[in-house]
């Protein structure tokens, strides 16, 4: 699945807090919060399948500053876009303030493939 890729790719990079769609409000920080919003859903002519699914993902990392929120995203644009993964970024990084909390944030939509 698709989750378990993000899970084991992301985790070490936040010492395992990583949460699909959000986290418990007294998460330690940095953490990072995923959630499929997408994808391409291809079709051959034949109406065969593919034999690899695609998801758009979204990822959202929050930290306490702005310097750290930014270089986490970068960790994790690096981290999809190597092996295994081999993500593709679709656009650049989004900043994002929680007005709540004053935590700062940043996020990423990710084209992923992967075997189901």
């Amino acid at each position: 699945m698709v989750e378990d890729l993000l899970v084991q790719t992301l985790g070490p990079i936040f010492g395992g807090r990583i949460y699909p769609d959000a986290a418990e409000g007294d998460t330690p920080m940095p953490f990072a919060t995923f959630q499929q919003v997408g994808g391409d859903s291809p079709v051959f002519m034949d109406g065969a399948l593919p034999d690899k699914q695609n998801a758009r993902m979204q990822v959202t990392v929050w930290a306490r500053g702005r310097a750290q929120a930014s270089a986490l995203i970068s960790a994790v644009q690096a981290a999809l876009c190597a092996a295994p993964v081999y993500a593709t970024p679709l656009g650049a990084p989004v900043s994002r303030r929680d007005d709540e909390t004053g935590f700062k944030g940043a996020e990423q939509d990710f084209s992923v493939w992967y075997a189901p």
